[in-house]
């Protein structure tokens, strides 16, 4: 009997040692930051720009400021958190960043010249696109995975098939003063596309096309089965529609997290007109 009290007693001691020890995390900062940078504009020859009207904001608060003729632009009194921020200007490729975290303590530095170089943003192309579309080919070939088939007489034939190829031409004519255009096109399932908002198509090509005197044209190539890929069926009506990039507005962009579709926002504000054809 005195054994069991003995057991009982320890039992009860480790217990409560155990669960009276338990890990308490570190409490979440409350306080309030602050966030600077820098943005550098440029013009379409990548040239120089004036730096201020820049807007940069906060999404989803009511937080943003606008940047000075130095391109210089500060948050003050933001809650410790994460945060998409994002930079516009009309006429300017945009940009947008996520998860960028803010401390409640000290000044945080994003793209700031005394820390790493400057956010550029650059002048859009006065580009607008016309667009040419031409039928699926029609094709007898199927595919089973490199079967071989033994015909009447006797002869082995290979199987194979070649994606149906949907071939279009992007046509412009400008006097632009850079050395290149970049036609984006763009496939949706609505006649409503936006290339800054990701849940607007569900795929996009591209291609590099020179831009010297009477060259006015080129061909973009896509297949069936990079359409089927981005989530269309066929019999669906596809809607098409055709933007232009520079050489110097290319790179700006992001990608979306939500959809996994790149959003590229260096594009011309004009845009071809939206056509349409059913996939085969």
């Amino acid at each position: 009997m005195k054994e069991s009290i003995l057991f009982c007693t320890f039992t009860l001691g480790t217990f409560a040692f155990f669960f009276g020890c338990q890990y308490t995390p570190e409490p979440v900062p409350t306080g309030q930051g602050v966030i600077q940078g820098n943005v550098v504009l440029a013009d379409t020859n990548g040239g120089p720009a004036p730096n201020n009207g820049v807007r940069i904001s906060l999404e989803g608060t009511p937080f943003f400021t606008l940047s000075d003729i130095f391109g210089k632009w500060t948050l003050k009194n933001i809650p410790h958190g994460k945060y998409t921020i994002s930079f516009s200007k009309v006429g300017f490729a945009s940009w947008k960043f996520f998860d960028v975290k803010i401390n409640a303590e000290g000044t945080n530095y994003f793209y700031d010249d005394s820390t790493t170089d400057p956010l550029g943003l650059w002048a859009l192309p006065n580009i607008t696109l016309d667009l040419t579309l031409r039928g699926f080919e029609a094709t007898a070939e199927i595919q089973i995975h490199d079967s071989v088939m033994i015909d009447s007489l006797g002869h082995s034939h290979k199987i194979t098939i070649r994606d149906t190829i949907w071939d279009k031409s992007a046509l412009y004519s400008s006097n632009v003063s850079f050395g290149s255009v970049f036609p984006y096109i763009y496939f949706s399932k609505s006649n409503n596309i936006d290339p800054l908002d990701a849940n607007t198509f569900l795929y996009f090509i591209s291609n590099e096309i020179s831009s010297y005197p009477g060259h006015t044209e080129a061909s973009l190539n896509i297949t069936k089965s990079a359409l089927l890929k981005a989530g269309f069926s066929s019999a669906d009506k596809i809607y098409c529609c055709a933007y232009a990039g520079s050489e110097t507005s290319l790179y700006a962009g992001w990608y979306d997290p939500v959809t996994g579709r790149t959003i590229k926002s260096g594009m011309s504000p004009h845009h071809s007109e939206v056509k349409s054809f059913i996939l085969p």
